[in-house]
């Protein structure tokens, strides 16, 4: 912890299978996470989450037989091979909360999840390769009877 009041968490998490006839990673998901809380005053609390996936599969093939493309049957009758694909997005979630008694809370956050081509900064508030926003608030009041 840097302060009393800051936490920050960084973490990193790999998931990936590799094909038995080369050993190359056939499909791999990396995931970069940064969480940091600051404790503003007693009932205060801001938390702010940045998180950057990346998804690379090769082209899927049929290694037990014939080692060809498989493929993908389309309503209309024909076939496509599985390609491989990356997929990259950048998501950022902020959320505040208030309690000021016990039993009292409120919250306010927002997420927004972007795809850049890579992580480039000029991309990232760029409306084109926004893929989803969210808001939301939340009052909850305990009564005591």
């Amino acid at each position: 912890r840097p302060t009393g009041k800051l936490r920050v968490t960084p973490s990193f998490t790999l998931q990936a299978y590799g094909r038995a006839s080369d050993h190359s990673w056939e499909n791999a998901t990396r995931i970069t996470r940064l969480k940091t809380e600051y404790q503003l005053a007693r009932p205060l609390f801001l938390r702010l989450v940045g998180q950057y996936t990346t998804t690379n599969r090769l082209a899927l093939v049929d290694e037990s037989r014939t080692g060809g493309a498989l493929l993908v049957r389309h309503p209309d009758g024909t076939y496509t091979p599985l390609s491989a694909y990356r997929l990259n997005n950048f998501r950022v979630d902020w959320l505040l909360a208030y309690q000021p008694t016990p039993g009292t809370v409120f919250y306010a956050g927002y997420g927004s999840t972007s795809a850049p081509d890579a992580l480039q900064v000029g991309q990232l508030t760029d409306t084109r390769f926004r893929q989803a926003d969210a808001f939301f608030v939340k009052l909850s009041y305990l009564f005591r009877m």
